[in-house]
């Protein structure tokens, strides 16, 4: 359709300015919208043409945003479905951007009301199985035990820590022994080694013990952004699939688990370095842990994949208390060079208001001496050129004030203007 309307109107069509998007019109964060508007920037085309406004986008705030760009380039927006051509008349634009963006919100409400269902009742929406299961292959919504190596290391997990191992301790047994972490956490696929939290969700996750466990993040409205769901919102239905974990395991593992947080530090409490420092080998963040800060990689992994690089951190604080210090000094340095630069400015532009005073004080005395000489003159006491002599010597005498009095105006508004600066 648009390629007809291309013709008809004999325009031409370069094979470089067609763009092809399979992504959800709500984000203007897509490969081909973001090429397409780079594109106009560099006016690499005269005409935008879409179907409909909805495949454009169907974010009403980014669609303006972006023809607006396209209007500032002198580019067209053409439409079909509802005639719209803002090389004509736009009136109506912002309402069928309106009408797009609602449009897309009831179907992603009606969609979500539909995955709500599903999760009530039990079926399998996410978009990977946890680890350890897999889909049933005839029924794609429902979870079956992996049957591979992913489901012993499940059942391995829950005896270590049962056997008294802790999480980071466990990650360091598989991470050495090569044992495949889940592909879905990101951490892994850059170090090929198991994450402590890892070992937590899966000690915590009710999955494994046969419940289905959803509904723990959703998006905000209808756009991509997700928030985190409180965990008595969760929907959990029991009895689902074939538990890989009894209940009495996981109630155990649960107990131990609550043991154990209470003797480890409190949730709030926030060291001083926490999220600054990054070990110098491997780049990874160090973390606290009684009294000092290690390699994360390291606590994870094991020594295979760096070293402990353990900093104390009574020495950090030592070393910034110093720093401190040393800064207050330079502080207070600064505060006396301030104080005397102060000082001298107020008293350099005083001593500047002196001399002008002075300057001025001649200035009208030496009128006042031209006023008598000319008096002189006309009475007689003295020559036509002997006032001649004297009113030059005046004249010049005059100049030279003049100058004097300007040139200490212009410094004493240069001191004005340093002086409000200090203040």
């Amino acid at each position: 359709m648009l390629r007809k309307e291309i013709e008809n109107r004999n325009w031409v069509l370069s094979k470089d300015n067609i763009y092809i998007e399979r992504e959800t019109g709500t984000s203007f964060s897509r490969s081909e919208m973001k090429r397409l508007l780079e594109d106009a920037k560099l006016r690499k085309f005269d005409v935008v043409l879409t179907k409909s406004i909805s495949r454009f986008g169907r974010n009403q705030k980014e669609l303006l945003e972006a023809i607006e760009i396209l209007d500032e380039n002198d580019i067209r927006f053409i439409e079909f479905e509802k005639n719209i051509d803002t090389g004509k008349d736009r009136a109506l634009l912002g309402l069928y951007a309106w009408l797009a963006e609602n449009e897309s919100r009831q179907k992603s409400e009606s969609i979500k009301l539909t995955l709500r269902k599903k999760q009530e009742r039990g079926e399998f929406i996410a978009g990977r199985p946890p680890y350890g299961y897999k889909r049933d292959p005839n029924n794609k919504n429902k979870l079956i035990i992996a049957g591979d190596e992913t489901t012993e290391t499940v059942k391995r997990i829950y005896k270590l820590y049962i056997q008294g191992y802790g999480y980071r301790a466990i990650a360091s047994i598989l991470t050495n022994e090569k044992v495949p972490p889940p592909r879905m956490d990101i951490y892994n696929r850059k170090s090929n080694a198991w994450n402590y939290q890892t070992i937590k969700t899966i000690l915590s996750s009710q999955y494994y013990i046969g419940n289905m466990e959803q509904y723990k993040k959703e998006n905000i409205a209808f756009k991509k952004k997700r928030k985190k769901i409180d965990k008595d919102d969760w929907i959990i239905v029991e009895n689902t699939h074939e538990p890989i974990i009894s209940k009495e395991e996981y109630n155990l593992v649960q107990e131990i688990m609550k043991k154990r947080a209470g003797s480890y530090r409190r949730k709030n409490t926030i060291h001083l370095f926490t999220g600054f420092l990054k070990c110098g080998e491997c780049n990874s963040n160090l973390q606290y842990m009684n009294g000092y800060y290690i390699c994360r990689l390291y606590t994870n992994a094991g020594v295979k994949y760096c070293s402990r690089h353990a900093v104390k951190e009574s020495d950090l604080e030592e070393i910034v208390k110093n720093d401190i210090k040393e800064l207050s000094r330079d502080k207070i340095k600064r505060q006396q060079l301030y104080e005397e630069a102060k000082k001298t400015l107020y008293k350099s532009n005083s001593d500047t208001h002196k001399l002008l005073e002075e300057a001025k004080r001649e200035r009208n005395k030496l009128d006042r001496q031209l006023l008598s000489v000319y008096e002189d003159r006309l009475e007689g006491v003295i020559t036509v050129e002997q006032y001649a002599l004297f009113s030059k010597s005046f004249e010049e005498r005059k100049v030279v004030l003049d100058n004097r009095i300007k040139e200490l105006e212009e410094i004493i508004s240069k001191e004005s203007m340093f002086q409000n600066n200090f203040n």
